[in-house]
């Protein structure tokens, strides 16, 4: 007979089946090992019955919902942020390196990482330089959110209170932001963020101030000026030393020749030869050579292919200083280049109280002494002890002795005017030349202001109309020739460079170029040769000087300034950068 449960049981199965329970099973509370059939536990919305570790009913969120205050929410966090529950309701909090931003107006709290746009406490966008190009920047703090903002300035320029000005801005000169001064005739000048000055145009660097030019010397790829303070600067190129600033760095910006004799010694005259140049330094008459010595042509004896500073040539005195800028020099340098790859030469003459001597290559007679054997040290000229002008080309050298003009050395192309092509180591009478008053020598051609009135008269090479005006025929021309410039020309100096001749009337505006133009030497676009009434730049347009260099010329204008124009691969023309040719007159720079 089936008997009946006792009622207590009953009761307590009835409870049992009325409230949810766990089974002994222990579960993870994000629900994994979860066993439905063990488990009666009820979850919220968007969740699902677990049972925890301890036995008791939980649930988990499905999804990206948040378990909070409960239920399951649907939190979204702001940008750099993950959802947390706060205080029973949907938060957030920031994730690294992000920090949190207070709300601005009307807006929420946020997360933000430190940068440019979002810096410091306040999370601020960092502002640009009020005048300028640049940026603003936040710059790290001691720690996160605590950083600063400051500007960065495009290259270029640099800060100064807040703006951006340029590197070249001479009112907020360099990291200090000075307001830089110059000297009289000079403008500041802001360089490498140091205080500098320049000179203004037709002045040029002397010391700590400017100076006008008192004399203008053009060598084959330099040039040098003589200032009217004693001092010399040249500029170009500079293999040879033949800038004499103790370098071999070509420069485009003229530089002090160092190592000559200190104040109250001045020089009074200047001469270039092809990778060489001399000074005659007053008192004394001294002359004093630096750059190229391959030949011989410093005589100082020295043994060095070069000298970069200027060495005293001894036995060599009393050369008097030219009476004007337009006066004959009492010294002349000459030379080349020959062989492959090329090589420098060159030779030097001086009239001094010891007469006239020469030194260097000798090897197409070019000293005069009656040798081809070349010297490091003076030797007389044979026959000729004073002269009152002197000229020295590459291989040949001409002077106007006692007995009138004479020339001697190399003669292929009939540069010694005595209507032949026959070199001499002797000097040779210049034929049917009038008493000439200025000479000049270029590299196989001669020139000479002679007669009254004065005329010019050249002869020699005329491979590029250097001569006659007018290219071959003739291609040479052995005795004097009066090239055709024009009725009323009536010149009292001359230049001559490798290829090209200029004559001038001194303290006019008449300065007439001839010959090889390929360089625009002459001015102008470039030519294979021509004839050109040159005309300067500025308001003063007279000369009273010009410099013939190998293919690039200079004149020393009536106020003092120099221009120079042609050739300029090397910086020749010094008018502060090295490059594309110059075609017209261009002020030296006074950097």
């Amino acid at each position: 007979m089936r008997r009946s449960p006792h009622p207590l049981l009953a009761l307590l199965a009835a409870a049992a089946l009325a409230t949810p329970a766990c089974s002994t099973t222990l579960v993870d509370e994000d629900g994994a090992n979860l066993v439905p059939a063990t488990c009666s536990c009820a979850a919220p919305a968007g969740g699902s019955p677990v049972c925890n570790p301890g036995g008791a009913c939980d649930y988990v969120c499905q999804g990206d919902l948040l378990k909070c205050g409960g239920g399951c929410l649907a939190c979204v966090p702001p940008a750099n942020a993950s959802p947390a529950c706060v205080q029973g309701s949907c938060g957030f909090s920031c994730n690294t390196p992000a920090r949190l931003c207070p709300a601005a107006a009307g807006g929420a709290a946020s997360c933000q990482v430190e940068g440019d746009l979002s810096c410091g406490t306040t999370c601020e966008p960092c502002a640009g330089p009020a005048i300028g190009p640049g940026r603003g920047v936040c710059q790290p703090g001691p720690a996160l959110g605590a950083g600063s903002c400051a500007i960065a300035c495009d290259a270029g320029t640099h800060a100064c209170g807040g703006s951006c000005y340029s590197d070249a801005d001479a009112t907020r000169c360099g990291p200090s932001c000075l307001a830089c001064a110059a000297p009289a005739n000079a403008s500041p000048l802001c360089e490498g963020g140091a205080c500098a000055f320049a000179c203004n145009p037709g002045w040029m660097r002397c010391g700590d101030g400017c100076c006008r030019g008192a004399a203008v010397a053009a060598g084959g790829e330099f040039g040098c000026v003589l200032l009217d303070d004693g001092r010399v600067r040249c500029w170009g190129a500079n293999d040879r030393g033949q800038l004499g600033d103790g370098s071999t760095t070509f420069r485009p910006v003229p530089a002090d020749v160092t190592g000559l004799p200190a104040a109250p010694a001045r020089v009074v005259a200047i001469a270039t030869g092809w990778a060489h140049a001399c000074a005659v330094v007053s008192p004394g008459g001294q002359v004093w050579c630096w750059g190229d010595n391959t030949t011989g042509e410093l005589g100082a004896g020295l043994a060095a292919p070069f000298s970069t500073a200027p060495v005293l040539v001894p036995g060599v005195a009393g050369v008097a200083a030219p009476a004007s800028a337009s006066a004959p020099l009492p010294v002349a340098a000459g030379g080349g280049v020959a062989g492959s790859p090329p090589a420098p030469f060159g030779h030097t003459c001086a009239v001094g109280s010891g007469g006239l001597v020469c030194w260097g290559a000798n090897g197409s007679g070019q000293l005069g002494d009656g040798s081809t054997s070349q010297s490091s040290s003076p030797r007389p000229v044979s026959g000729i002890a004073t002269a009152s002008a002197l000229a020295a080309g590459e291989r040949h050298t001409c002077a106007v002795g006692p007995g009138g003009a004479v020339c001697w050395g190399g003669n292929g192309s009939g540069q010694l005017g005595d209507g032949s092509t026959v070199q001499s180591s002797l000097p040779r009478t210049v034929s049917g030349l009038p008493a000439a008053t200025f000479l000049a020598a270029g590299r196989a051609f001669s020139c000479a202001v002679a007669g009254s009135p004065p005329l010019l008269f050249c002869w020699g090479d005329n491979g590029e109309g250097q001569v006659t005006t007018s290219p071959p025929p003739p291609a040479i021309q052995p005795s004097p020739a009066t090239p055709s410039l024009g009725g009323g020309f009536s010149p009292g100096f001359v230049a001559t460079g490798r290829a090209h001749a200029c004559g001038l009337e001194p303290g006019s505006a008449t300065i007439k170029c001839f010959g090889a133009n390929g360089q625009s030497q002459l001015t102008g676009a470039p030519t294979a040769t021509g004839k050109v009434d040159v005309t300067l730049t500025g308001l003063v347009g007279t000369a009273n000087a010009v410099a013939a260099g190998g293919n690039h010329t200079c004149a020393l204008l009536t106020d003092g300034s120099v221009q120079c124009w042609g050739a300029n691969d090397r910086g020749q023309t010094g008018t502060g950068q090295a490059g594309a040719t110059v075609v017209t007159p261009t002020f030296v720079s006074g950097r």
